[in-house]
């Protein structure tokens, strides 16, 4: 691999965890909101500001995913002089590896939350509280973002062949 390659090969992987914190923060400023805002005229506003920046976030998470070879070629100032590095594992198997390394970590992070989901899920059945629409979104957010990054987990090769087509379909496949 040369060292351009490599440089893309993390830019991606960049890209990968500003496009996955980007969705687990957007679960987390709409669960802020909710708890305190007033009325749907008081969530709107900062509802709207979230979604704003935690969109542009994932574009330009997707932008380093897709333009990866050019920001590499940009921060190498490819010269065309470049050796190679001896390193005989091959790009798809180093996205494959990164997504699997960024699900675990994700995993390990949200464990304590996902416990205390579970744990206020079924306390709401055993005490009746006020806000328990609220408190049941919660939780099954928090439940159902821990559950679609295991499946990215359980099915990482499929979406590491999926995302190594979108973004090595113009260059060779080579390692």
């Amino acid at each position: 691999m040369k060292k351009t390659e490599i440089i893309s090969l993390s830019v991606i992987i960049l890209g990968i965890y500003i496009i996955f914190k980007s969705i687990l923060d957007i679960v987390d400023q709409i669960i802020i909101s909710m708890r305190y805002a007033d009325g749907f005229r008081n969530y709107l506003p900062w509802i709207l500001i979230s979604l704003g920046i935690i969109l542009l976030l994932v574009a330009i998470g997707y932008l380093l995913i897709i333009k990866s070879d050019s920001i590499a070629k940009f921060i190498t100032k490819d010269s065309g002089d470049e050796h190679k590095v001896n390193y005989k594992v091959s790009k798809s198997e180093v996205l494959h590896l990164s997504i699997i390394i960024l699900c675990l970590y994700f995993l390990v992070m949200l464990f304590p939350a996902l416990f205390q989901a579970i744990y206020s899920f079924f306390s709401n059945f055993i005490y009746s509280y006020q806000d328990f629409r609220q408190l049941y979104a919660e939780q099954l957010m928090s439940i159902l973002m821990y559950i679609a990054i295991l499946l990215i987990l359980l099915k990482s090769e499929q979406f590491s062949k999926w995302l190594e087509h979108i973004v090595f379909r113009d260059s060779n496949k080579d390692s």
